[in-house]
């Protein structure tokens, strides 16, 4: 089993994939639309995480981590898209609970990672600017 030092404490694996996975998992699919490109880029970001085994003095450092890992996935995972053919700009709803997911879809895209994780993921400014590689400032301002 692998264990994620923090502090004196160990956490296992699957205690961190169910915890965060679901966050990784929708993330990754309210972007790429396809339930198969989310598994993906879930399976790749716990896949880096079991590799490298970073250390973390904390959940949210964590989180973030997994969700910069997850970001860089996603857009390898449409550039690769976009050489091989044309993305799609619908989302097939099944209920209204995606309403949610459609409006940030019709968002411009420099909005879209913004919005999703700071009101679906409840990330602090200063994660997201992590995550995304931009300042604090940056995100205040989309």
């Amino acid at each position: 089993m692998l264990y994620i030092q923090r502090g004196e404490k160990r956490v296992e694996l699957d205690i961190i994939m169910n915890q965060f996975g679901p966050s990784v998992y929708s993330f990754a699919l309210s972007r790429l639309k396809n339930e198969a490109d989310a598994s993906d880029v879930y399976q790749y970001t716990f896949l880096k995480l079991f590799e490298k085994k970073p250390t973390f003095e904390s959940k949210e450092q964590l989180k973030s981590w997994l969700m910069k890992t997850a970001y860089h996935a996603i857009l390898d995972t449409i550039k690769k898209r976009s050489r091989e053919c044309e993305l799609t700009d619908t989302y097939p709803t099944q209920d209204k609970t995606d309403d949610f997911l459609y409006i940030i879809d019709s968002l411009p895209q420099k909005y879209r990672d913004v919005v999703y994780l700071f009101y679906a993921e409840q990330m602090k400014i200063s994660e997201i600017a992590q995550v995304l590689g931009i300042t604090q400032s940056g995100v205040k301002s989309r």
